[in-house]
């Protein structure tokens, strides 16, 4: 029997370490990197990494924050509809229930609401005392926080008298 030790296929897997060292070899030779077919890509000496403006981060923070004091609010007036739907009918003990663990969560929400609109407060006073946005845009944005500062952190929930006896 003869074995043949010089086939094409047996001949290309020895080689293949190689190739791929000397691959690696020839990019660690040129100095820089290759990005995608582009040629040499190091950083252009012209831009230079500067610090936001503190009137940018301030319209970041609050915009951010008026975008989910607007998400919880929705989803407290969701929250609010199922919790007085439950609240007519009597399907907890006085301890627990689905009526009791919902009203934990609008509690939270009220708490986010109101943590979130005092955010935008501050936010919106420092951004008006350097004038970043004109006056009137950022009345709009502070009345818009305390309408839903009223409207849910300060809300009272209905709370079924017949619990308290």
């Amino acid at each position: 029997m003869t074995r043949n030790k010089g086939t094409r296929r047996s001949s290309a897997r020895s080689r293949a370490p190689w190739l791929a060292a000397a691959c690696v070899l020839l990019a660690l030779q040129e100095g820089h990197g290759q990005a995608a077919d582009l040629g040499p890509y190091p950083a252009p000496r012209q831009y230079v990494i500067v610090t936001p403006s503190p009137c940018e981060l301030y319209r970041s923070v609050y915009t951010e924050a008026i975008d989910s004091i607007r998400r919880t609010a929705r989803q407290f007036r969701r929250n609010e509809v199922i919790f007085l739907r439950l609240k007519r009918r009597r399907v907890n003990n006085g301890f627990d229930g689905p009526d009791i663990e919902l009203n934990a969560e609008l509690t939270d929400e009220q708490i986010d609401v109101a943590v979130k609109a005092a955010q935008v407060a501050i936010f919106v006073a420092r951004a008006r005392r350097l004038s970043c946005a004109s006056p009137a845009a950022l009345n709009r944005i502070d009345n818009e926080a305390a309408r839903f500062r009223q409207e849910v952190a300060n809300t009272s929930i209905w709370i079924d008298p017949r619990s308290f006896q």
